[in-house]
């Protein structure tokens, strides 16, 4: 199909998953629209006339391994597609030609084999392409695209020769060997495969194999689709649900690319997938650090834009315009492409009754499919919300072994915490020693640990659940995690979120022989806890501190002696990939350890949130029965032969027995 230039996302005329320049000045109108648009041209501002970026260039949070190095790392790499992009959209709105040069100064940069050695990673040097050949092959196309008739016909030819250079002569090269990202569908084959296929569609009869990049990556991209869960599931770890932004991308690409014949956002899996994601977020804008991830990772949801418009669903754009560009000072992590995806027209529709008197968006939801997340919150609106968070099972990709994982967020701060990925990644982070790095292993996480003994690595997705109840009053979930470890019987783990502010946690296991279990809770801060078991933990959020108060209670099994610890990572497993040294961060633990052929831990939370007075502490006990202080008044938990209760006021949240 022979192009004209620009096709992709802007043209000169409106069309399917196209803007035109009208409506693109339309959208930069529109509140949401002029803060997308302050800050892209901020970004573009800033930039030009600076030098190009390079691998050695440091930026802000970019490990300093990474530029001593001068690897091609995602940052950079990100940093560079964000910066072509945002010069071509504001030369194309503005006509200011500095923002052109800027453009042709970093691509002449990246062609330089000086300046760039190459576009790939130092970590995958197996292949001759790899993520970075997709992320900068699809970017340099697109500011092509964009700049197009702004361009003289040397600095065309010069894109395009260096484009086939160093992208699409290495990517078929590459994939003429069946590297993984040819076959096995995961954010490799969206970057990758679907960024030269995006830059396919934008040369047409620029580039003698452009028909091949779009041929290739058709199919592959309609199977990486297949993989995502019945409701939306990612099959990598939340921390990289982000990169949903690169199947979004080229789908919308290819809607513009057929004319409209072929629109796939508006269907499965794509607002469901949107819809797990608001599930796996906590306020004010960061994703729960399930699996390998980041703590307090941004919220990089621009990708929701397109598929709102598509699906018509002011949800969505509820939830991008709340929680997409929550600091718009931060120039980081705003793309051209989320102000050219953004349809002013459509109407966000906040959280409420739909059709039925059914909500919309449910405080509470669980997710069978991959990682099994379940969720549950006080609220969607409120900054203050106490939101807990759980899996059942897990990702067959960037996976931990944490079957069982529970982590408790409010007052806009984590409290009970995932500890989520080392400073960086060792050589050997996904082979057998994986659990070597505490991060990884059972030991990291807040679960029991039984014999010292690391759960099963050869099993992907063992834990599973057995009931989930959610209401009005609170969520509730209890997981079979036998399949998860080694030698034993039974292990379940049972949790209530009883609306607000109290959770409780019931694990329960059987040994195939009497031996010592652990069960940690990794907290905010160096939380100390006595020897009757009881705890609190503080942290500091954006209005205020917010406090956590826990007990852990022994019902079965010898009697419970209780430490505080805290991690490091031991030699020869101390290093990264380039051969430095892991930050040693010394991240602090609360556990309690018993012995038995039987043992039954129940663990209370109660959170004060900001401008709230811890209640009196710890709970009392009346045989398998607490009474325990919370904001709503003394709620009662139950732990006997009828399951796990919570109540108060007339509220009840109930999990029957797990088996």
């Amino acid at each position: 199909m022979t192009t004209t230039h620009p096709s992709i996302f802007l043209g000169e005329q409106k069309g399917p998953s196209r803007r035109s320049l009208d409506q693109l000045r339309e959208a930069i109108a529109s509140e949401y629209g002029a803060r997308l648009w302050r800050t892209v041209h901020a970004g573009a501002r800033d930039a030009a006339g600076t030098d190009p970026l390079l691998p050695g260039t440091a930026l802000p949070g970019r490990p300093a391994e990474q530029i001593t190095h001068a690897n091609a790392d995602n940052a950079i790499c990100q940093a560079v597609v964000r910066r072509l992009l945002r010069a071509a959209l504001v030369c194309v709105v503005t006509g200011d030609d500095r923002f052109r040069q800027d453009a042709l100064a970093q691509m002449e940069a990246l062609f330089d084999p000086q300046r760039w050695p190459q576009w790939l990673d130092f970590a995958h040097e197996v292949f001759a392409a790899d993520l970075r050949t997709g992320q900068l092959g699809a970017g340099v196309a697109l500011t092509y695209d964009w700049l197009y008739p702004h361009l003289s016909a040397a600095e065309r030819a010069m894109i395009v020769e260096g484009l086939d250079r160093c992208a699409i002569r290495p990517y078929l090269a590459t994939a003429g060997t069946k590297p993984h990202w040819l076959t096995r569908p995961s954010n490799w084959m969206t970057v990758v495969v679907g960024g030269l296929g995006i830059a396919g569609m934008v040369l047409g009869a620029d580039h003698d194999r452009s028909d091949l990049l779009v041929e290739m990556a058709q199919p592959r991209m309609e199977h990486y689709l297949s993989v995502l869960g019945p409701n939306g599931e990612f099959n990598e770890s939340v921390g990289y649900a982000g990169s949903l932004h690169y199947p979004v991308r080229y789908f919308a690409a290819r809607h513009s690319f057929t004319g409209g014949q072929e629109d796939r956002l508006a269907g499965h899996p794509f607002p469901h997938a949107c819809r797990w994601l608001m599930h796996a977020t906590v306020p004010p804008g960061h994703t729960v650090p399930f699996g390998d991830a980041h703590r307090q990772a941004p919220l990089l949801i621009g990708y929701f834009a397109p598929i709102a418009a598509a699906a018509r669903d002011g949800l969505l754009q509820w939830f991008m315009e709340t929680y997409g560009l929550v600091d718009p000072g931060d120039l980081t992590h705003v793309d051209a492409l989320d102000l050219l995806w953004y349809d002013p027209t459509l109407a966000a529709a906040p959280p409420g009754r739909a059709a039925g008197g059914r909500d919309d968006l449910p405080l509470g939801a669980a997710f069978p499919g991959w990682g099994g997340l379940a969720a549950s919150r006080s609220s969607w609106t409120d900054a203050d919300a106490v939101v807990v968070h759980g899996k059942a099972g897990r990702e067959p990709i960037h996976e931990h072994l944490d079957d069982g994982q529970l982590v408790i967020h409010a007052g806009g701060a984590p409290l009970i915490v995932d500890l989520g990925s080392p400073s960086s990644y060792p050589a050997d982070f996904f082979g057998e020693h994986r659990a070597r790095y505490y991060n990884a292993g059972v030991a990291g996480h807040n679960l029991l640990q039984i014999g010292g003994r690391e759960m099963r690595i050869e099993k992907p997705r063992a834990g599973i659940f057995l009931r989930t109840a959610i209401g009005e009053h609170g969520a509730a979930w209890s997981i079979d995690l036998t399949g998860a470890y080694r030698d034993v019987i039974r292990v379940t783990r049972s949790v209530i979120h009883l609306l607000p502010d109290l959770v409780a946690v019931l694990d329960d296991c059987e040994p195939a022989t009497a031996e010592p279990v652990t069960l940690r809770w990794h907290t905010a801060d160096r939380a100390a806890i006595d020897a009757a078991g009881s705890f609190r933990a503080q942290a500091a959020g954006p209005r205020g501190p917010v406090r956590l108060l826990g007990q852990i209670c022994p019902l079965s099994g010898s009697a419970a002696t209780f430490r505080r610890g805290e991690h490091r990572y031991r030699p020869p497993y101390d290093r990264t990939r380039l051969n430095e040294p892991l930050e040693q961060r010394r991240e602090s633990f609360v556990a309690a350890e018993t012995h038995g052929s039987r043992c039954r831990l129940l663990t209370l939370f109660v959170i004060a949130g900001p401008g709230t007075a811890p209640p009196a502490w710890p709970p009392e006990r009346d045989g398998d029965t607490w009474r325990v202080p919370a904001a709503g008044g003394i709620a009662t938990v139950s732990a006997g032969a009828g399951g796990l209760t919570a109540a108060s006021a007339g509220r009840t949240v109930r999990l029957p027995p797990a088996v």
